[in-house]
């Protein structure tokens, strides 16, 4: 009897755990939509010049105080990157500093004291256009108008591949939240 109660009450708290994911990441998409359709870019809009200088980056980077920026490794800085643009070379960013990339690292990044549940949406992309973020767990793979999300633990750092599939400009907006605490930001890639 005790086991069939273990049993039952194991089943209830993952019910209760994915109705939570679920909650959550529908709370994030939404806000996300909101804010894509919000701007006046479109898929077809050319973004600024790149201003981001070469380097390697954790271009998604929550910091301490629940702020999605971005991290230089080159000068160990964080900044806002809200109206920066990421030059994109070849389609892809490597996981690790390659001298023929204007952009490195693809790092994710959690500083904060908490897990984070980040979600990716596609606001802008050309036609076809694709985003894919590492090949294990977690990675993202996420096209026009839709999302994805992963849990990132706290006080954690990783290097992932970023495949874009077309050329062209992108935006995506991550939010990430913990059930208490809400964050967002816009990112901008121009991909050759």
């Amino acid at each position: 009897m005790s086991l069939n109660i273990k049993e039952r009450g194991a089943l209830k708290t993952n019910r209760l755990s994915l109705a939570r994911r679920g909650v959550m990441a529908l709370t994030a998409l939404c806000a996300a939509a909101a804010l894509a359709l919000s701007g006046t870019a479109t898929a077809n809009a050319a973004w600024p010049n790149p201003d981001v200088p070469a380097g390697e980056y954790d271009i998604i980077a929550l910091d301490s105080g629940w702020e999605l920026m971005s991290y230089a490794h080159d000068n160990e800085e964080w900044y806002d990157s809200s109206d920066k643009v990421f030059e994109v070379t070849n389609g892809r960013i490597p996981p690790d500093e390659e001298e023929d990339y204007a952009t490195s690292g693809g790092g994710i990044r959690n500083a904060a004291d908490i897990n984070a549940f980040i979600t990716i949406y596609v606001a802008a992309a050309p036609a076809g256009g694709s985003i894919t973020i590492g090949s294990g767990s977690p990675s993202w793979t996420v096209d026009i108008n839709n999302w994805d999300s992963n849990w990132v633990e706290a006080n954690s750092h990783e290097h992932f591949e970023w495949t874009f599939s077309e050329p062209g400009d992108y935006k995506i907006v991550v939010t990430a939240e913990n059930g208490l605490t809400f964050a967002y930001q816009t990112y901008l890639f121009t991909v050759s």
